[in-house]
């Protein structure tokens, strides 16, 4: 067997296997790529306000729009981040709890391990109450829980994670066997040269050779940022890589607020204030809760969209600033780490490279049914090629051989 009959080989049955799977996390890549303007659109009633109202008046501070979401959804839940998005946009309130009978290795489906997600949209200037959510089953939230776990536990995350490593395999192993031999070849394998006669087969062998060879490069980009959540030695293998070939790891803060018995002042109102003056123009900004007594609040900024410009922490008591940690100042592997989201989703180019990263999800997507069929081609083929006769024996009857002796 020759190397590249061993490639298509293992080509073959690596994509049988993992085919799809491949198929759902890409197609669901495809819709979560634009799931920002996708949900502008559909939920704009209560996402975005209207432009008079943010002229008109000041914001509400943060812990009356915490008290106006607990009002909607029970003050005994616990909210875990307060999202105050541009001008025009609405706030929300998320509340999260996973199942408090079940650790993370004991469940098996993605609605037994969430006990409840809602989030409350607020207009952040009249402080009026815009929409309840229940997120645990809105339509996004869904697909992106199909995305990275098929709605299971760790059983589907790990059938995604060792998918996707596996399609980064057959990405290699697919250039091998497109490698052309000569100038003609290399001229068939890179554009199609369709004729009205050239029949279906060819066609989609083009398209599965042609495309993906197209979407090689995007595509390993895309599954090597989502591996990046899978695996830990993939992360790090990034963060070496950024640091040219340095191990070198950042140490994040750990920053703690004075527990006091009694809070004095609204530290989460302060802290609101101080983002908003020193980011007054981001794309959004994030408040975590502190988890317990101590913690201290952490306010995300994002200045363009999925790219995390600095983490302030905050006392929750006083709201007086205790650290910040900004993307520009981490060391250059950390930082590409960090931007392994908006790689992934393409936002860090725009527009250009959110439909760059879908059609290559898209294509991806198409790549195990074409493979699929040319392999089902084939091996109908196979099936009905007539086996080849076996020739009779030649056999003497006994006075032939009598006579054959005595000569």
């Amino acid at each position: 067997m020759s190397f590249k009959s061993l490639i298509g080989k293992i080509h073959l049955w690596l994509g049988l296997s993992s085919g799809l799977v491949v198929l759902i996390v890409s197609i669901t890549g495809c819709i979560y790529v634009f799931q920002k303007e996708l949900r502008s659109f559909f939920y704009s009633s209560y996402i975005h306000i209207s432009d008079a109202e943010v002229k008109s008046q000041d914001i509400v501070p943060a812990s009356k729009l915490l008290d106006i979401a607990k009002a909607q959804v029970g003050t005994n839940l616990n909210a875990t981040f307060l999202e105050i998005g541009g001008n025009d946009k609405a706030a929300s309130v998320r509340f999260y709890k996973p199942n408090p009978q079940l650790n993370d290795n004991q469940f098996v489906w993605y609605w037994d391990k969430v006990d409840y997600v809602y989030t409350v949209y607020i207009n952040p200037f009249s402080g009026q109450v815009l929409k309840v959510e229940n997120t645990k089953w809105e339509i996004f939230n869904l697909i992106v829980q199909i995305h990275t776990s098929l709605l299971m536990g760790p059983i589907g995350t790990t059938i995604i994670s060792v998918s996707v490593l596996v399609f980064v395999i057959l990405l290699l192993t697919g250039i091998v066997l497109w490698w052309p031999n000569n100038r003609k070849s290399y001229k068939m394998r890179t554009w199609f040269r369709w004729k009205p006669t050239t029949k279906w087969k060819r066609k989609n062998y083009d398209l599965h050779n042609i495309l993906g060879f197209y979407v090689l490069f995007f595509a390993l980009i895309i599954s090597i940022t989502g591996l990046s959540w899978s695996f830990s030695w993939v992360r790090d293998s990034i963060v070496w890589a950024g640091n040219g070939g340095k191990t070198e790891k950042m140490v994040w803060p750990t920053v703690k607020s004075n527990f006091i018995d009694k809070k004095s002042e609204k530290g989460i109102d302060k802290a609101q204030a101080e983002l908003i003056k020193t980011y007054p123009n981001a794309d959004e900004i994030l408040i975590f809760m502190p988890r317990d007594s101590v913690a201290s609040l952490i306010g995300i900024v994002r200045l363009t969209e999925d790219v995390i410009h600095s983490w302030q922490y905050f006392d929750q008591y006083t709201g007086t600033s205790l650290d910040t940690l900004l993307l520009d100042d981490m060391p250059s592997g950390e930082r590409l780490n960090m931007l392994g989201y908006p790689i992934h989703v393409g936002s860090i180019m725009g527009l250009p490279g959110k439909i760059t990263a879908f059609f290559t999800s898209l294509i991806c997507a198409s790549l195990p049914i074409t493979g699929f069929l040319i392999w089902w081609g084939r091996r109908r083929k196979s099936e009905r090629k007539p086996k080849t006769k076996e020739r009779p024996k030649l056999t003497l009857i006994p006075d032939m051989k009598n006579s054959l002796a005595e000569n």
